[in-house]
């Protein structure tokens, strides 16, 4: 969410400016490295503003410096292995009189409050801020694909352990069923034998009284 913000702000900051043609009058003094990482030349432009006539005044121009930022796109590496020393050979420039775009802060048409006036690109870009929302936007992403498979891991497992509970209740069940029918079985059984005695016995007696007459 922060990235959000920030891109949002950043935006909104751009919002805060209008853009014009400018015309290059003077070139820089020099050149100079900005970052070593992502090679970037910067230069300080003296430029000419035009304004068109409004109700506050007539058309007119101002002169004003503004910083120009391009990337490199040859590169003379030092022998000494020091970034600080490699040379940008060959990168995009304007000469004398040239039309550069350049934007300027709604609050200072006229240039009279001297607000910062930007040359080439606006005060953001938002490439840093787009690459950071994006590997944001990522993770978070990850992260809830992440969540979802812990969570669909979680819910596997558990139904997978309530699945053996209940094939294990169910085999428990079968064999006290199978306990219960063997039991009935052995008492029947038991029954019967009883049974078979008793008729033994009676037939025995039977037969005793009857030689004894």
């Amino acid at each position: 969410l922060a990235s959000v913000f920030w891109l949002i702000h950043s935006w909104m900051a751009n919002l805060q400016y209008e853009v014009s043609s400018c015309e290059v009058e003077k070139l820089p003094s020099r050149f100079r490295p900005v970052d070593n990482m992502d090679p970037l030349v910067s230069g300080v432009y003296t430029v000419k503003r035009t304004y068109p006539p409004t109700a506050r005044g007539p058309e007119g121009y101002i002169v004003e410096e503004c910083e120009v930022v391009v990337h490199c796109d040859e590169i003379r590496y030092s022998q000494t292995g020091n970034n600080q020393d490699d040379v940008c050979m060959r990168f995009k420039s304007w000469s004398w009189g040239e039309k550069i775009d350049c934007f300027y802060n709604k609050d200072d048409f006229y240039g009279d409050k001297g607000l910062r006036l930007y040359c080439q690109s606006l005060p953001q870009e938002l490439r840093q801020e787009q690459f950071t929302v994006i590997v944001s936007g990522a993770m978070l992403v990850l992260s809830w694909v992440i969540i979802a498979a812990l969570w669909w891991r979680r819910r596997k497992d558990k139904d997978q352990a309530d699945q053996e509970h209940e094939d294990s209740a169910a085999l428990e069940a079968e064999i006290l069923d199978a306990k219960r029918i063997i039991e009935e079985r052995d008492a029947q059984g038991t029954n019967h034998h009883a049974r078979n005695g008793v008729e033994d016995d009676s037939d025995y007696e039977s037969g005793g009284d009857s030689e004894g007459d």
